[in-house]
């Protein structure tokens, strides 16, 4: 028995495996909308390639050195919908990037409930401290 998947034609008992493989290859690709772009990704010549998906892309973590993936839907999801510059690459893996946002999170929440205090010059020793390793901890400065 045979069947068709997008103009490839399987027999009926690889269907499947197929299937699965076309889905796979799918997720790898994203079609490219650039009017949903960023008015400064725009003005950048990448408006106009002849590229029509985006593609996943490999890189490695800056902090920890594995190879992580900026997929073509984090990709099109990235610069279409939270319209950044389209020529923002990732540097960081999808954990050590978690473990970043967190710390700036108690950063600013930290700078934020003591901002009163840095005016009256009545910090605590131990505050000051607390502070100081979560700035250590930021990827930049590992």
């Amino acid at each position: 028995m045979i069947c068709q998947i997008h103009g490839l034609v399987f027999s009926k008992s690889t269907h499947s495996e197929y299937e699965n493989i076309y889905r796979t290859i799918c997720k790898m690709k994203a079609r490219i909308n650039r009017k949903a772009w960023s008015e400064e990704s725009k003005r950048s010549y990448a408006y106009l390639s002849n590229d029509a998906y985006y593609e996943d892309e490999k890189y490695k973590c800056y902090k920890c050195g594995k190879t992580a993936v900026f997929s073509a839907q984090e990709q099109k999801k990235t610069y279409e919908e939270d319209k950044r510059y389209i020529w923002q690459k990732r540097t960081l893996c999808p954990s050590c990037y978690s473990t970043y946002n967190n710390i700036n999170s108690k950063i600013y929440s930290f700078e934020k409930q003591t901002g009163s205090k840095y005016k009256s010059s009545s910090i605590d020793g131990s505050v000051i401290k607390e502070w100081l390793s979560m700035l250590k901890e930021l990827p930049y400065l590992w």
